[in-house]
């Protein structure tokens, strides 16, 4: 009885996946700016946060009274 019940569920979790999997997510949330770049692209190496203040990545430079 028991594997009649988790066949059944496996089988309906796999129907249920396979019907959810065909959604996709609309262009207001794929085209907008501050999407995480999960692929490292070496297309912009600046990143702008929310509130506007920028992440510049590079080598970390020293700093100290001269420089400023």
């Amino acid at each position: 009885m028991n594997t009649f019940f988790f066949s059944l569920l496996i089988i309906f979790s796999l129907f249920i996946l396979m019907k959810l999997g065909k959604i996709r997510a609309s262009s207001k949330q794929t085209q907008r700016n501050d999407r995480i770049n999960w692929f490292n692209s070496k297309e912009s190496k600046d990143h702008q946060d929310l509130d506007g203040s920028k992440n510049i990545e590079g080598k970390p430079e020293e700093i100290n009274e001269k420089s400023l």
